[in-house]
């Protein structure tokens, strides 16, 4: 009868702390799921949101993932001349319809708007950076000043691209021909399968 009675005691209490332990493993196996890019490159155009470790954008001062900064002159069409401020590095946590990808950010071409944008002239040059500063003074031209970011959370639309790129040559003396797989990645739907903004500053002209 006594340990009948401790059954009917302790079971009920100790259904709910069971609950939680199973969800919590399912949570854990759920996150263990592993994207790889040639999974992804048969999805075509597709949407993930970014995790990873957060820093404070030099700028807006935002929570982000990943920010650039770059000031100089720009017209309607875009950048005539620029300087880049500052890249972070590192990597991302990508969560993708196929699982979670880890990718460093050598491997991933984002398509951004600015999250800040400020054009500094005579009356307004003494606010801004130090080095904005210097650029106008050698210039004597307003300048703009912009960053883009990869927020966390943020639902953004992707594409595995392939670049190719050579390295000095072989025995036979051709070049070698090699192929990187990237992660195309904009703020902006993609219009005919290819991003509809220009690619940021800080990855343009990507060399190996």
């Amino acid at each position: 009868m006594t340990a009948r009675w401790l059954i009917s005691i302790l079971l009920p209490a100790l259904l709910p702390l069971v609950t939680i332990f199973c969800s919590f493993n399912c949570k854990l196996h759920a996150k263990e799921v592993k994207a790889s890019m040639d999974e992804l490159k048969a999805l075509g155009v597709f949407t993930v949101t970014l995790d990873g470790e957060t820093r404070e954008a030099y700028l807006s001062k935002r929570k982000v993932l990943y920010f650039e900064w770059h000031y100089g002159e720009k017209g309607k069409k875009g950048w005539i001349s620029y300087c880049t401020g500052y890249r972070s590095d590192g990597s991302l946590q990508v969560v993708t319809p196929k699982g979670t990808l880890e990718l460093p950010l050598s491997r991933i071409r984002p398509y951004l708007s600015p999250s800040y944008s400020v054009k500094y002239a005579t009356k307004t040059i003494k606010e801004a950076p130090a080095a904005v500063q210097e650029y106008f003074r050698e210039t004597a031209k307003p300048v703009t000043v912009e960053e883009y970011c990869l927020e966390p959370g943020k639902t953004y639309h992707a594409k595995v691209s392939t670049e190719s790129y050579f390295l000095p040559p072989g025995e036979d003396g051709n070049p070698v021909e090699r192929h990187n797989d990237v992660l195309m990645l904009s703020d902006s739907p993609f219009k005919d399968g290819m991003p509809d903004r220009e690619m940021t500053p800080g990855y343009r002209g990507w060399t190996y």
